[in-house]
C-alpha cells in the first residue's frame, strides 16, 4: 500500500512541476520574452513533438530571435518525420 501511495505522490508532484513549467513558458511567450521562453519550448518539443502548442510557439520564438536556421531545421525535421507539408512557417 505504501508503494502505491509513493508512486501516486511521485506522479502528482511530477505533473505539478510540468504544469508550472508550462505556465512559466506561456507567461514568457505572452510577454514577448522569447529568449526565456525558447528554452522551455525546446524542452517541451523534444519530450512531445506532436503536441499542438509546442511546435508553433517554438518556431515563433526562433523567428522572433532571428534564429532562422534553427527554425528551418525544426520545420524540415517535422516534414520528414511526420510527412506534413502544411507546416507552420
Amino acid at each position: 500500500m505504501k508503494k502505491v501511495l509513493h508512486i501516486l505522490f511521485f506522479f502528482l508532484i511530477t505533473n505539478q512541476l510540468l504544469a508550472q513549467k508550462s505556465e512559466l513558458a506561456n507567461s514568457y511567450f505572452k510577454k514577448g520574452e522569447f529568449s526565456k521562453a525558447v528554452t522551455f519550448y525546446e524542452e517541451f518539443y523534444k519530450e512531445k513533438p506532436f503536441a499542438q502548442i509546442n511546435y508553433p510557439r517554438l518556431i515563433t520564438c526562433y523567428q522572433e530571435l532571428k534564429s532562422y536556421q534553427k527554425a528551418e531545421k525544426v520545420i524540415k525535421e517535422r516534414i520528414e518525420k511526420y510527412s506534413q507539408y502544411q507546416c507552420y512557417v
